[in-house]
């Protein structure tokens, strides 16, 4: 479940009027607003997801943590363990049960991961993805919907009450629907220095995915 947080869903932009692409980017703008003022974000967090019949298929809870302009560290505690760490312009998706860590580029995944937005203030990034805004009794949702093909999140949704980040959902490819509520979530404190600290276990195995280039071989 963890590895959907690594992609994202493409919409066709063929068919928007110019009325609703000039609210997509007042609802960028704001979003972006909004985020701009976040800079440390840690919450307990519970998550249910279900089929798109509504039928609950798991729950899990955990905790998560945040720190602009990179570091994310996202851990499931139960049922089974799992953890999403970004640090040092690196993404890392640890599964204990496996013994096993795949590492990504982090400016590689927030082109085409809604989540990651919540770590960038760059304008260019917020080009990938389509953002709508709704309002719904005191809370203000903004509906986030990448752009690139081959993606397995449709739609991820933040909502909001009073400026704080209280609940987040998404809709993959199959149409499941993984809903999270935040508790006692606290914005712009001071973590503390460990929080996204790991090393990985020497008996783990590696799953490098970062692109590496080829040298360009010259020719007399």
């Amino acid at each position: 479940m963890l590895k959907t947080y690594l992609a994202s869903f493409f919409i066709i932009l063929s068919t928007l009027s110019l009325s609703l692409g000039a609210q997509e980017i007042s609802a960028s703008k704001a979003l972006q607003q909004r985020l701009t003022h976040l800079n440390t974000f840690q919450s307990a967090f519970v998550q249910n997801v279900s089929s798109e019949t509504g039928e609950l298929l798991q729950q899990a809870s955990g905790v998560l943590a945040i720190a602009k302009p990179t570091y994310l560290d996202w851990q499931v505690t139960t049922p089974d363990e799992t953890r999403l760490l970004s640090k040092d312009g690196l993404v890392y998706l640890i599964d204990p049960f496996l013994e096993q860590v795949s590492i990504y580029d982090l400016s590689k995944m927030i082109e085409h991961n809604p989540l990651l937005l919540l770590l960038t203030d760059d304008a260019s990034q917020w080009g990938n993805f389509t953002v709508v805004q709704q309002v719904q009794k005191e809370q203000m949702l903004f509906e986030v919907s990448a752009k690139a093909p081959g993606a397995l999140i449709q739609t991820l949704t933040l909502t909001f009450a009073n400026n704080v980040l209280m609940g987040m959902s998404f809709v993959d490819a199959q149409g499941q629907v993984s809903r999270f509520v935040f508790s006692d979530a606290k914005m712009n404190i001071v973590l503390p220095e460990d929080t996204f600290t790991y090393t990985i276990p020497e008996y783990f195995t590696i799953d490098d995915q970062r692109v590496v280039a080829v040298p360009a071989v010259k020719t007399p």
